[in-house]
């Protein structure tokens, strides 16, 4: 498969942040600074960040457009140092902070193949004896390519495995930070599989790690606190699996201050949407309503529009299962707005779901059936079986209420594999 270009690379991060409109953003800044667009290089990078910053400020806020620019221009410096000629040699050290500087913006992007070439250039580099803190750098090259194995479907084992090796050598290193967000990762894998008793292991043992991290300067003490906040988010999912509501409710909720004392809106606007969704399943709906709001409001405020979206679809879905069916509308309408220009199978899922459970307590049985059938459509092909399960769950029911019982009965047993196999 042929390496992303920069064009791409940059276009698909735009149009991670801001919807299909990023496309036009970056050719329009090209044009206006007489760059090529086609034969972009890491010198035109400069120039083009800060100008599409000033742009996207209206989409995301001016915080979150300093953040991408800041991104854009780190990403250059690595591109730099490696391409550097052989008169501007570069020491190891620099090109392996390089490497993983490299593949950590390019698997933020999804451009997974190409961040496992990165992986493996610095991986190479361990064994050079100029190298230094050789322990702190395995840890790290180990626990990125347990990120990038874990967003490839079907390698579960080879993610499992990295980050076991990452463990390993951290610990050996006293790299605490590593190792808890590696074990961190192994949580997520567990959750994800339906094996929380290992996902509980690995969630408390990223807690307890983190706890062992010596924090002497202000930019240490907001990494930890960052990472402490996503492990008890994790552990909040994992809780709300077991359907223990309270732990569920209290490490969200601990996540949630966290966040907040880091100024980071957009990490409580999700959190919030997590804390929502454990009140929706106790079936405590005015609680889940108001913590759907507020999602949808840091949200908003932070400037990141899929979220957004994600939460007002779930706003949708706990007011129709609140008997409020007719208020859905006007949140499903906005969501199918904010979405319509994000490529995001599974949110589109989700959504065209939502659209089925609205139309079909309406009682428009045609329109709930072709959302269901077009949720089905958009997760297929995707490594999402929780998804299709719920969607096969709602759209059975459809059938379950329109007396078409042999219909119901095979879509109700598709979904229940599902959830027998995560023990819910």
């Amino acid at each position: 498969m042929e390496s992303a270009t920069l064009k791409e690379e940059l276009t698909m991060l735009l149009e991670r942040e801001i919807g299909f409109s990023g496309k036009f953003i970056l050719q329009k800044q090209c044009r206006d600074l007489h760059i090529d667009l086609d034969k972009l290089d890491a010198k035109s990078l400069e120039p083009l960040a800060n100008r599409v910053s000033k742009v996207i400020r209206g989409y995301t806020g001016e915080k979150r457009a300093e953040e991408i620019r800041k991104g854009i221009l780190e990403y250059r410096r690595a591109l730099e140092t490696i391409e550097a000629p052989s008169t501007e040699k570069k020491s190891v050290t620099e090109m392996m902070e390089a490497q993983l500087i490299i593949a950590d913006k390019k698997l933020a992007i999804g451009v997974i193949d190409d961040a496992m070439t990165s992986l493996r250039e610095a991986e190479s580099l361990l064994d050079d004896p100029e190298l230094e803190s050789r322990g702190l750098y395995e840890t790290r090259v180990h626990r990125h390519l347990g990120r990038a194995y874990s967003r490839m479907g079907g390698k579960k084992d080879e993610a499992v495995a990295e980050y076991d090796r990452a463990v390993k050598a951290g610990a050996k290193a006293k790299a605490h930070y590593d190792v808890s967000l590696s074990l961190n990762g192994l949580g997520a894998i567990y959750w994800r599989v339906g094996d929380h008793k290992k996902a509980l292991k690995h969630y408390n043992g990223a807690l307890k790690m983190l706890r062992l991290m010596q924090t002497p300067s202000r930019m240490l003490k907001l990494k930890k606190k960052t990472a402490e906040a996503t492990i008890k988010s994790g552990l909040g999912n994992v809780y709300l699996d077991l359907l223990d509501m309270d732990a569920a409710i209290e490490h969200n909720e601990d996540a949630i201050a966290l966040s907040k004392s880091l100024e980071n809106w957009g990490e409580v606007g999700r959190i919030y949407n997590n804390l929502a969704r454990v009140y929706e399943e106790s079936g405590n709906y005015v609680r889940a309503i108001d913590r759907y709001e507020r999602g949808i409001r840091y949200s908003k405020d932070a400037g990141m529009l899929r979220m957004e979206g994600w939460t007002l679809t779930n706003l949708a879905s706990t007011l129709v299962e609140a008997d409020r069916v007719s208020e859905a509308l006007p949140h499903l309408e906005r969501a199918e707005k904010i979405l319509s220009d994000f490529r995001d199978p599974i949110a589109h899922s989700k959504l065209h779901c939502m659209w089925g459970k609205y139309h079909r307590e309406m009682k428009t049985w045609d329109a709930a059936a072709e959302h269901f059938k077009r949720s089905i459509d958009f997760v297929k092909d995707e490594n999402a079986p929780d998804y299709l399960a719920i969607t096969e769950e709602e759209f059975g029911t459809l059938y379950q209420k329109q007396g078409k019982k042999e219909k119901a009965r095979k879509l109700l047993k598709s979904a229940l594999k599902w959830y027998e196999k995560k023990e819910e």
